[in-house]
């Protein structure tokens, strides 16, 4: 029987660990991805804090039919102001992700439905958009520009 040696276990502990990162190593575009995604369920929940964590400092989201909202500050403005207003069920799924260097951009259809607090008849929207990300000096990536707007109905 061959006996470990404690220079054959730090090898083997250390492939191993190797092959676990691999395992869980992220590209850009799952970085990307889950960012999105955090976006997409603080927003479902309603949540301010959650929407506001994912924009960049001088963020800018050009609704349809308003002014662009420009800088974070004004990102958690809209945010409170619309939370405040309607409940919501957004889904999203992800047609493209180009990313050169520090910048991405997405390209993602959506669905959503806006239920009024105060009553009345839930609001169907359905479209695309495009947000357009970039990677901060700690690494993270955070919503720069967005933009969407609804597919007319047929």
């Amino acid at each position: 029987m061959q006996k470990i040696t404690r220079g054959s276990a730090l090898v083997v502990l250390s492939l191993a660990l190797c092959g676990a990162s691999v395992g869980i190593a992220q590209t850009v575009e799952d970085e990307i991805k889950a960012v999105g995604l955090a976006w997409e369920e603080a927003y479902n929940a309603g949540d301010v804090d959650g929407v506001v964590a994912v924009h960049a400092e001088d963020a800018v989201v050009m609704p349809p039919g308003f002014p662009a909202v420009v800088g974070i500050d004004a990102v958690r403005a809209d945010a409170e102001a619309f939370f405040s207003e309607y409940s919501t069920d957004h889904a999203m799924k992800i047609q493209n992700i180009l990313v050169e260097g520090d910048i991405a951009i997405e390209w993602a259809e959506y669905t959503d439905i806006l239920t009024p607090k105060a009553g009345g008849d839930p609001i169907e929207d359905a479209g695309k958009h495009i947000v357009v990300y970039r990677r901060g000096d700690d690494g993270d990536w955070k919503i720069l520009k967005a933009i969407w707007n609804p597919t007319p109905a047929e």
